[in-house]
C-alpha cells in the first residue's frame, strides 16, 4: 500500500514539476516576442554643461502600442542610488530631484536634466518598463564648465623680473599653451591651481618676459588646450613693447662718455686760456716799461 502511495506521490510531483515548466515556457513565449519588437535607444555617452540643462536622448520603438508603467534611473556608482522614478501617474512636467521626462512625443522618453552640477558625472541605468515588456540600458555622463578667456596681464615680480600671468577658470583640469609672435614658449612657463566654491579649477599661468634683441613689440598668446576635442577651447593675447637693453645700455655709456669728452674738453679749452692770461700779464708789464723809457729819452 505504501509503495503504491510512493509511486503516486511521485507521479504527482513529476506532474507538476512539467506543469511548472510549462507555464514558464508559456511566460517566456508571450514576453520574447514582446522584447524582441521593443527596442530602447540612448545616447551611451553624453557631455553636459555645468549649471546649464543637459538632456539624456532616449528613444523607444514598439511593434504595436504601448503604455509606460515605468521608468527608473539609477547612479551606478555602488549604492545603486535611485534618482529619478516615473510610475505613469504623476506629472510629467515636474522635476524630481532636478529631473523630469521629456516626452515631446511616444517615442522621445528623454530625460533633462535641470542645472546640472560637477557632481552629476558618473554612470547610469536607465530602466523602462511597458505594457508590453521593459528594457535596460547604460548612460554615462561627463559634466564640464567651457573655460572663461583668459585674463592676461603684466607682472613685476621685483624690479628686474617681469612676468606675463595668464588666468582662466573652468573644469575639468586642462593644459595651458604659450606662445609669443607664434613661438611656443609652454616650457618656459609656470602653472598654479586651486578650486573655487563651486568646485571649478582655476589655473594661473606665468611666463617669463624674453630678453629682445631689437626694440620690437612682442605678442603673448596663452591658449587653453582641450585634450578630448584635440584643440584649442579659448585664447586671448597680449602685446608688449620690449627695448633691447643691451643696445640702450651701449647708448647711455656714449652719451656718458660724451659728455664726459665735453668736461674735459672744457676743461682744457679753459686751462688753454687761464694758460695765455697769465703768459700776456708776465709780458705785458716789460714792453710797457719800455715805451716809458723812450718817451724819457725823447
Amino acid at each position: 500500500m505504501s509503495g503504491i502511495n510512493l509511486r503516486q506521490m511521485k507521479g504527482i510531483l513529476e506532474m507538476d514539476l512539467n506543469l511548472q515548466i510549462y507555464f514558464y515556457f508559456l511566460l517566456f513565449a508571450n514576453l520574447y516576442p514582446a522584447q524582441e519588437f521593443m527596442t530602447l535607444k540612448c545616447e551611451e555617452t553624453v557631455t553636459g554643461i555645468f549649471n546649464e540643462d543637459t538632456i539624456l536622448p532616449c528613444n523607444l520603438t514598439t511593434a504595436e502600442p504601448y503604455t509606460i508603467t515605468n521608468i527608473e534611473l539609477r547612479k551606478d556608482d555602488g549604492n545603486s542610488g535611485l534618482v529619478f522614478n516615473f510610475d505613469g501617474s504623476h506629472n510629467v512636467s515636474k522635476a524630481q530631484n532636478r529631473i523630469k521626462l521629456l516626452r515631446s512625443d511616444l517615442q522621445n522618453v528623454s530625460l533633462v536634466l535641470q542645472k546640472t552640477e560637477l557632481s552629476d558625472s558618473g554612470k547610469y541605468i536607465y530602466f523602462l518598463q511597458a505594457n508590453i515588456g521593459y528594457k535596460q540600458v547604460n548612460i554615462g555622463l561627463v559634466v564640464k564648465a567651457p573655460y572663461s578667456l583668459p585674463k592676461l596681464a603684466l607682472v613685476n615680480l621685483t624690479e628686474t623680473t617681469k612676468v606675463v600671468s595668464c588666468e582662466t577658470t573652468g573644469y575639468p583640469s586642462t593644459q595651458i599653451h604659450w606662445t609669443v609672435n607664434g613661438k611656443n614658449l609652454t616650457s618656459k612657463s609656470k602653472n598654479k591651481e586651486s578650486e573655487t566654491a563651486q568646485g571649478l579649477i582655476s589655473i594661473t599661468s606665468t611666463l617669463p618676459i624674453i630678453k629682445s634683441e631689437t626694440d620690437q613689440e612682442h605678442i603673448y598668446t596663452c591658449a587653453v588646450w582641450n585634450e578630448a576635442e584635440r584643440k584649442y577651447e579659448v585664447k586671448n593675447s597680449i602685446s608688449i613693447y620690449q627695448p633691447n637693453n643691451k643696445k640702450h645700455t651701449e647708448a647711455k655709456k656714449r652719451k656718458a662718455l660724451t659728455a664726459g669728452g665735453i668736461v674735459i674738453g672744457g676743461l682744457a679749452v679753459g686751462i688753454l686760456i687761464l694758460g695765455l692770461l697769465k703768459f700776456r700779464r708776465r709780458h705785458h708789464p716789460v714792453r710797457q716799461s719800455n715805451e716809458e723809457s723812450e718817451n724819457q729819452v725823447l
